[in-house]
């Protein structure tokens, strides 16, 4: 369920992406993050998980749509805060309810400004780490045409 997209590194914190959690306990939960370091959490869903709010030192309900339209500034606003705890040295996971379209997204978009990649790299990058991510055709056509 989880993919890392970029270790950790002298210049920022790890990125991960996937699915929403739902199913797991809220001792799974802490369990698994801290293992991996992770501190920061984005929630892209409609459904607040309180289990993961009290799991991390950083949190973002931001939900994003999954349809045609593309929700340009909800994901950029959560791409830009990802960045910014990156930057921080903050390991963060970004997460939507399957782990392919919204997260994809948001997660290329914060490859682009931290990487320096286009859209079309940040889209072959997250999906090297997550195959089958991005499958949304506004979101894949909009990061096609960002550059």
């Amino acid at each position: 369920k989880m993919s890392l997209v970029l270790g950790e590194s002298v210049e920022h914190g790890a990125l991960w992406m996937g699915a929403s959690l739902w199913s797991w306990s809220a001792e799974k939960k802490r369990e698994v993050f801290f293992g991996l370091g992770v501190t920061g959490l984005v929630s892209l869903t409609r459904r607040r998980d309180p289990d993961l709010e009290r799991t991390v030192d950083h949190f973002l309900w931001c939900p994003v749509s999954d349809g045609l339209k593309l929700p340009d500034s909800e994901a950029r606003r959560a791409a830009w805060v990802v960045v910014g705890w990156l930057r921080a040295r903050v390991t963060v996971y970004v997460h939507c309810i399957a782990g392919i379209n919204r997260s994809g997204l948001v997660t290329a978009l914060v490859l682009r400004e931290v990487l320096g990649l286009t859209g079309q790299q940040a889209l072959d990058f997250v999906r090297s780490c997550r195959p089958g991510a991005v499958r949304n055709p506004v979101f894949e056509n909009y990061l096609k045409e960002i550059g």
